[in-house]
């Protein structure tokens, strides 16, 4: 009878297995769960085995033209010279137009679009010091990198031309800078040995003369030079003089984007300068991680608070969507833990693109969700959700990030979420001064058409808010005359784990999508014969194209509760096992004339698989591959917490090995 049982139970064991394994199908060549880079899906021509293979073509082909050109034209630009001024016999500073050929300067911004490492300098921290602030927001790049480049090359020579010596001049400090309307900046002063050559180079396509943002420069207390920003203009003068660049004016919605570039005689402050950017690359890296383990440990006022205790306001809208605000909440030391790291080690995203709907949040410091729901911040936001929704217990945040806003930004109104969604919106306020008279309230309204307010919350420092992502608000700037940031972290919730994986991996491939038009445009415009080349050479396209897209992910209905059979984000949503998706697939491919005609084919996998892409899909089937196969990876991921998490961890290391070719090929070219 024993053994009868034992079989029993070890038959369903294996059946119970197999069911398992049938249904969750992540192992094989689409799986994110395998090691082995050759298994998972990359984007044509940067798969494993081909991106050594393009490198070295993009160097024999960068060293043969060079040789065909000939050593008359690789001597220096052909530059026209603007002005300049001197003292005496000697050029002090000098304007040069066009610096850069076409090709260099498309291939510059895109190089600096991805090798960038924004750094925030808070403007409260130079008030009352004699050191001048530099401008705001800064991204320092690999001067040994750019030392070898052809755009240093070009600007080599205006150095030469400038300082008419025998001189060998070394570039040591190497950033694209950006200035927005508002911006506080300061006169740096000349030094005194005036042993350097300092180079800005304005990184703009067109600019008008009342959108200011002149350099100016100053010999003592006397300005000798005002220069205004134009399309391939680079501007050279002595580290004597000082120097100020002014930011746009206040009717300006476009960023003043510029490189600025010092050059010295002395080698070993270039490698003190790469020494200390190779530190704070090394000390940003492992920070994250370093800030949330220090946020582990429950503590009693955590672990015994209750939230009903800290509620200090709840609000109701019209249609019964409620907000609640909380105070004391969290202590002190973790509220300047989280701020100083957003200060001095956020992971910033730049948009000042103006778009209907979007918050307009030009700056913003992305944070690692895993880590996060580790530590007592997240427990405590747990408990909140729970308060809040009455009850329910698998609230999960898709979306973390701390927004930078400033006194002269331009916010709007939004929603978070869509209607039929069920969300919640957290938010911590983190600037400790903060007074009534500086503003930067969030603003609630009724509906999206009305705009009557429900209420605008004061950020008070360590202040909570949690509403239902539906309802509109915006973040208001603070008044003119506070100079600093406001800081506010914010965590997004959905209600189940998978619908949060889901949506965090949909969200992060956007960035991965710029990250593709950065690379691929360079290539496909400049260097297309090169990729035709390999293509033939290994037919990669073809077996890309080709390859069958058959695995159908197992279906699971998730109507049972809370109406998430329309959730965007169901189970069953992304897969490519359909005729219909072959056809998308074949027409794509072949570019049917026919195709502007009728774009209802474009449609069969969901409506926003093309229209809310960065770039155009049809162009670039590398990525509609790639996509394609993220997409269907989450779809297999079913209504698994767990597994998907495995599909966005993957994702995520997957792209930075992505984003490090697409840079390094980049250096080549650039």
């Amino acid at each position: 009878m024993k053994n009868m049982v034992f079989f029993f139970c070890l038959r369903v064991f294996f059946v119970r297995l197999i069911f398992f394994m049938v249904c969750n199908p992540v192992s094989g060549r689409e799986s994110f769960n395998t090691s082995d880079p050759e298994n998972r899906r990359w984007p044509y021509p940067l798969l494993p085995g081909n991106f050594e293979q393009l490198i070295d073509d993009l160097l024999r082909d960068k060293e043969q033209t060079r040789t065909t050109i000939g050593e008359e034209e690789t001597s220096g630009p052909e530059f026209a010279l603007y002005s300049s001024y001197r003292e005496g016999d000697i050029d002090l500073a000098a304007v040069y137009d066009n610096v850069l050929p076409l090709q260099s300067v498309f291939v510059w911004q895109q190089y600096a679009s991805l090798a960038n490492d924004w750094r925030f300098n808070n403007i409260e921290k130079y008030f009352g010091r004699n050191k001048p602030a530099p401008p705001t927001w800064i991204s320092q790049h690999n001067a040994t990198s750019f030392q070898h480049s052809s755009v240093n090359t070009a600007f080599q020579a205006l150095v030469d031309d400038l300082q008419q010596t025998n001189r060998k001049y070394y570039a040591y400090e190497v950033k694209t800078n950006i200035l927005r309307r508002g911006d506080f900046v300061d006169v740096v002063d000349g030094s005194l040995d005036g042993n350097e050559v300092f180079l800005l180079y304005f990184m703009i396509d067109e600019w008008k003369v009342n959108q200011y943002g002149e350099l100016l420069l100053y010999n003592g207390q006397e300005m000798v030079s005002s220069v205004k920003p134009a399309f391939n203009r680079a501007v050279l003068w002595n580290s004597s003089l000082a120097y100020i660049t002014k930011p746009p004016s206040m009717n300006s919605g476009k960023s003043l984007c510029f490189l600025t570039v010092k050059y010295t005689t002395d080698l070993q402050k270039v490698a003190l300068y790469e020494e200390e950017r190779h530190q704070h690359m090394e000390n940003k890296r492992f920070a994250e991680r370093k800030m949330f383990e220090s946020l582990v440990d429950m503590t009693d006022s955590y672990e015994n608070f209750e939230v009903k205790d800290h509620v200090f306001k709840k609000y109701i809208t019209e249609n019964n969507k409620k907000i609640f605000v909380f105070d004391d909440m969290f202590s002190h030391k973790d509220l300047l833990i989280l701020k100083e790291h957003v200060e001095d080690y956020g992971e910033y995203y730049f948009d000042d693109s103006l778009e209907e709907d979007n918050d307009n949040v030009q700056w913003i410091a992305s944070l690692n969700i895993e880590h996060f729901t580790q530590t007592r911040l997240w427990r405590t936001v747990q408990k909140v959700a729970k308060f809040v929704s009455g009850g329910h217990l698998d609230w999960f945040p898709y979306d973390i990030a701390c927004n930078n806003i400033r006194s002269c930004d331009s916010t709007q109104n939004h929603q978070d979420c869509e209607y039929g969604e069920e969300e919640w919106t957290f938010l911590l306020y983190l600037t400790p001064n903060l007074t009534l008279e500086s503003g930067g309230e969030t603003a609630f309204y009724t509906d999206s058409e009305n705009h009557e307010y429900v209420i605008s919350v004061t950020p008070k420092f360590g202040r909570a808010v949690i509403f239902e992502g539906i309802i509109p608000h915006s973040a208001r700037p603070p008044s003119s005359l506070f100079p600093g940031p406001r800081f506010t972290f914010a965590v997004k919730l959905s209600l189940k784990p998978w619908i949060a994986w889901k949506k965090a991996l949909k969200q992060e491939f956007a960035h991965e999508e710029y990250m593709h038009y950065a690379g691929l445009t360079v290539l496909k415009k400049y260097y297309n014969h090169l990729l035709e080349k390999l293509a033939k050479r290994d037919l990669i396209v073809e077996q890309l194209i080709g390859e069958s897209l058959t695995e159908s992910p197992h279906g699971i209905d998730v109507c049972e509760e809370h109406g998430h059979c329309k959730e965007t984000l169901g189970p069953n949503r992304y897969h490519a096992d359909t005729p219909e998706v072959s056809e998308l697939m074949r027409r794509a491919e072949t570019m049917e004339a026919d195709q502007d005609e009728d774009d209802s084919w474009l449609q069969v996998i969901d409506p926003e698989f093309f229209h809310e892409s960065y770039i155009d899909l049809k162009e670039y089937l590398e990525v509609m591959e790639r996509k394609l196969f993220i997409y269907k990876s989450s779809g297999k991921a079913g209504i698994s917490g767990e597994l998907n998490k495995q599909v966005f961890t993957q994702f995520l290391k997957d792209r930075e090995e992505i984003k490090r070719r697409y840079i390094q090929l980049l250096e080549v070219l650039i």
